[in-house]
């Protein structure tokens, strides 16, 4: 696999080192992208859905982790933090 900046997990590994770094705005910016290119990529909404919930951006939050329950109706992290949310 070759990893660029048009490949959605290498733009997943990178939102995952901004959130590392408490980057939020990065690590949105880059998940955004991430599921532009691969809209079921659960891992980039649940990183966009931390860091639109740091924002204090609630809805936005919870839509994305609503995508993810939708996705994989088992993730219980989504769920979690969905209820944590409202």
């Amino acid at each position: 696999m070759i990893f660029t900046g048009n490949n959605p997990l290498y733009l997943l590994e990178e939102a995952q080192a901004y959130c590392m770094r408490d980057d939020w705005a990065r690590a949105k910016a880059k998940a955004t992208e991430a599921i532009r290119l691969k809209p079921d990529l659960t891992d980039a909404y649940m990183i966009r859905a931390l860091a639109l919930r740091l924002e204090n951006n609630l809805d936005g939050s919870m839509e994305d982790y609503a995508r993810v329950i939708e996705v994989d109706p088992q993730n219980a992290e989504a769920w979690m933090f969905r209820g944590a949310c409202v």
